[in-house]
C-alpha cells in the first residue's frame, strides 16, 4: 500500500474503456450482544454491535481512484458503521393492548473526501487531495476539519488523506406500535388467552426483523381465546421528531484561479449533510 499518489498526471482518455473485476480486499471484524428478558406482563430485547471494517472497496459500484493502484483506496468501508444498538420492548396493556416501543441508534456513516476533479486521467473524479505542508501553498486549502488539503498534489511527497476519513452524524430515532386485539368466533379452548410476549427459543436478530420468522423479538400481539382474532394497529415513526441526517457532501469542488494564485473550494455544503439518513431512520418528511 502506498500513500502518496504513483503516476504523474495526464489528459483525460478520449474514450471510456471500464474493466470490472470482482476481485477486492476485505477485512471485518465484530463483536455482537444480545440481552433478552421475558415476563408475564412484559418483554425486552435488545442488541449491540461493534464493527470494524477496511477494505479497498465499498461493493460494486466502487470504482478505484487510480486504476493501476486499488490498494490505494484502503481504508474504511461505506458500510462500516461503529456502533449498532436496538432496543425491542412490548409491553401487554389492559383490554387486550400491546404497546411495542422501538429505539434504534447508529454512530456515524464513513464518507470520502474528494477534490472534485480527475488527476490520473481515468475520468473519474473522486481522487483525494493530500495532508499539504503549509496553507500557503498555491493550491492547498484549509478546511475546518481536516486542516489544510492539497488539491492538486503531484510532485510532493505529500501522503494521500485516507479513504473513508471522514465521519457522519449519528442517528436516533424511537417508534412505537399500539395494537389491540379482538377476539371473534367460538372460545378455544387450551389456547390464545395466555398474553403476548416473545414465544419460541432465543434467537438472535437475524433477517426475520420483528416477526420472528429468523431472529427478532417474535410476535407482539397479544392472544385471545377465540377461534378468530381481529388485530388493529397504529404505528408512529420517530415519535420524538429526531432530525436524522444523512452522510455530508465529502467533495472539495478545488478551482485554481491564475490571477490570484489561490484555491477556493465548496465552503457552502462540504461537511455539511444536505439529505435525511435512510433505512430504519428514513421519513417520508423532513424534520422540523
Amino acid at each position: 500500500q502506498q500513500d502518496i499518489y504513483p503516476v504523474t498526471p495526464v489528459a483525460p482518455p478520449t474514450t471510456n474503456n471500464l474493466q470490472y473485476q470482482s476481485g477486492g480486499f476485505y477485512k471485518e471484524s465484530q463483536v455482537m450482544v444480545t440481552v433478552r428478558a421475558m415476563y408475564r406482563k412484559f418483554s425486552v430485547f435488545s442488541s449491540y454491535t461493534y464493527s470494524n471494517a477496511k477494505g479497498d472497496t465499498s461493493g460494486v459500484g466502487s470504482v478505484p481512484s487510480v486504476s493501476s493502484d486499488p490498494g490505494l483506496d484502503y481504508g474504511r468501508t461505506t458500510f462500516d458503521i461503529a456502533n449498532r444498538f436496538m432496543l425491542f420492548g412490548n409491553f401487554n396493556l389492559p383490554w387486550k393492548i400491546s404497546a411495542s416501543p422501538m429505539l434504534s441508534a447508529n454512530s456515524g456513516t464513513p464518507y470520502n473526501v474528494t477534490i472534485g476533479n480527475d488527476l490520473t486521467g481515468n475520468n473519474q473524479f473522486n481522487a483525494r487531495p493530500t495532508y499539504a505542508a503549509n496553507c500557503s501553498e498555491p493550491y492547498a486549502v484549509n478546511t475546518p476539519e481536516f486542516g489544510c488539503l492539497d488539491t492538486n498534489p503531484f510532485g510532493t511527497t505529500e501522503k494521500i488523506i485516507p479513504y473513508g476519513v471522514g465521519t457522519g452524524p449519528s442517528n436516533v430515532a424511537v417508534n412505537m406500535r399500539l395494537s389491540k386485539v379482538f377476539g371473534i368466533g367460538p372460545v378455544v379452548k387450551g389456547e390464545g388467552g395466555g398474553g403476548g410476549g416473545w414465544h419460541g427459543g432465543p434467537r438472535g436478530l437475524g433477517g426475520g426483523g420483528l416477526s420472528g420468522t429468523r431472529g427478532g423479538p417474535g410476535p407482539m400481539n397479544q392472544g385471545v381465546n377465540r377461534k378468530y382474532n381481529l388485530t388493529l394497529s397504529a404505528w408512529g415513526t420517530n415519535i420524538l421528531n429526531h432530525e436524522n441526517l444523512g452522510t455530508p457532501d465529502g467533495s472539495l469542488n478545488a478551482h485554481f484561479d491564475p490571477a490570484t494564485n489561490s484555491t477556493t473550494y465548496n465552503t457552502q455544503y462540504f461537511g455539511q449533510s444536505r439529505t435525511l439518513a435512510g433505512g430504519f431512520f428514513s421519513r417520508s418528511t423532513a424534520g422540523n
